[in-house]
């Protein structure tokens, strides 16, 4: 689950990944029964998503 899932009516996950071995991006995303919807593509180091950042 995502940091931010708590602050949001939806459960947010994320998946962490990088090149080369090093993690240094995390796709925050929602599932659904169809699909998936991805948030945001953010990097580690950039704060937790607030309300105004999501469509």
């Amino acid at each position: 689950m995502a940091e931010e899932s708590a602050a949001f009516p939806i459960p947010m996950k994320q998946l962490n990944f990088g090149l080369s071995g090093k993690l240094t991006h995390r796709i925050v995303f929602a599932e659904r029964p169809d699909c998936i919807f991805v948030l945001r593509v953010r990097h580690l180091a950039q704060s937790a998503l607030s309300g105004d950042e999501l469509p």
